[in-house]
């Protein structure tokens, strides 16, 4: 009888009546900006859902999310849709399949382990921030004159004279049917008409307006790679500058091997107006498929009507990746085995 009576004591001090020590904090929804800095700084709601739309205004605001953050660093609007759910104890912040609105040259910088996910009918991004803070940033900044929904079910937009810079460890993940297609990081702009990254079964799509848009390394290093047996398709009407030149690679596609096919692969959508390019200069008779040949000393193929132009040839001295073209719809440029394969501008391209 005494141990029974111990045993009832032990465990009504251990739990008092009514304490909620935070050790299982609780969901909670909220409809404005107040109420949900106010949950995220209480550590007994997680996680918050969002019953209306939300705007994030003033400039150097900052939402702390289980100790990753999202900043606003201009003087601007970005606005979480109702639906959308900050756990803090994943440092995530998810918006559904609803948009994440930027106006008035609004920027968002992603901190500190935050990852922040947009996901419909298969189509998922990943915007994830490295652990260190600044250096491992993703920041989003939109031109002053627009008002879009940058990021809406699992597709990312670019307005003209905008750009992502997913810093360090930092990065933009695309998936479809929760396999990762591509991956973006480093500075990353949009000129011309607005460029949109979107997802198809085993596809990363980039994408322009009927105008013509470029999409254009920023900053170095800057890459965008793809998984072994997935695409980047490059729509019509749409380059992929990788800038740079011979001596200095400022943005790459990087190609992982495979064993067998299906490989990782670039197809140009569009004759003429789909292409890779470069700020090399070019030597005017390509490289045309179909074949197979080297670049950066590991072996690619290129198929029918595909070319790929070198720079100038100077005796004595390699010939380097400057362009990436089609004359035919659908041609591919893939890793055709096992080593990874980098496209860039300080890339030497020779016979295998």
């Amino acid at each position: 009888m005494l141990a029974i009576i111990l045993s009832i004591l032990i465990c009504s001090c251990g739990n008092p009546a009514g304490n909620n020590s935070g050790s299982n904090p609780n969901p909670i929804s909220v409809d404005t900006l107040a109420d949900l800095q106010a949950a995220l700084a209480d550590a007994t709601k997680d996680p918050i859902t969002l019953t209306a739309n939300v705007n994030q205004t003033s400039t150097g605001s900052t939402l702390s999310v289980g100790g990753g953050s999202l900043k606003a660093t201009e003087v601007a609007q970005v606005t979480y849709p109702a639906g959308t759910v900050f756990t803090k104890a994943a440092k995530t912040v998810n918006i559904g399949a609803g948009g994440l609105s930027f106006n008035l040259g609004a920027e968002l910088a992603l901190s500190s382990g935050l990852t922040l996910i947009s996901a419909q009918d298969g189509r998922e991004l990943r915007l994830i921030a490295g652990p260190t803070a600044t250096t491992d940033d993703v920041i989003i900044h939109i031109d002053p004159f627009s008002d879009y929904e940058v990021v809406k079910g699992g597709t990312l937009l670019l307005t003209s004279d905008s750009y992502i810079n997913a810093k360090g460890k930092g990065k933009a993940d695309f998936y479809n049917q929760n396999q990762i297609v591509g991956a973006l990081q480093g500075d990353w702009a949009s000129s011309g008409y607005d460029t949109t990254f979107s997802t198809d079964t085993n596809t990363l799509i980039v994408e322009g307006a009927t105008g013509g848009s470029m999409l254009y390394a920023a900053g170095d290093p800057a890459s965008i790679t793809i998984p072994a047996g997935k695409t980047l398709l490059i729509g019509a009407n749409t380059t992929i500058n990788l800038k740079g030149d011979r001596d200095n690679a400022l943005g790459s596609i990087v190609l992982k091997g495979s064993s067998s096919a299906p490989y990782a692969k670039v197809t140009l959508a569009a004759a003429s107006t789909s292409k890779v390019v470069t700020l090399n200069s070019t030597h005017i008779v390509p490289k045309s498929g179909p074949q197979t040949f080297d670049i950066g000393g590991n072996m690619v193929e290129l198929t029918a009507g595909g070319k790929v132009v070198l720079t100038v040839i100077l005796k004595g001295e390699n010939s380097y990746f400057s362009q990436f073209t089609t004359t035919e719809a659908d041609a591919s440029l893939s890793a055709y085995g096992t080593s990874t394969v980098t496209i860039a501008a300080d890339q030497p391209v020779t016979n295998h």
